[in-house]
């Protein structure tokens, strides 16, 4: 079976959009939301990466994009 993965997409009043992915070490943390980005244009306005970032296994942490 996969390990989980959840992506928590916000979009605020202005239209600035959030993900949020969870559950995901590791560069595979960005490139698991790659599809949402190219969606948007590509183009990401920052990027904050959390200690599961950098983790060599999968946890309950996760990281942090947003893009407009």
């Amino acid at each position: 079976m996969a390990n989980k993965r959840e992506l928590h997409i916000t979009i605020d009043p202005k239209g600035k959009v959030s993900v949020n992915v969870k559950c995901v070490a590791g560069s595979a943390c960005t490139t698991t939301s790659e599809f949402l980005e190219r969606a948007m244009g590509g183009k990401v306005e920052s990027r904050e990466l959390t200690e599961d970032y950098y983790a060599a296994n999968p946890g309950e942490g996760h990281c942090e994009k947003a893009g407009e």
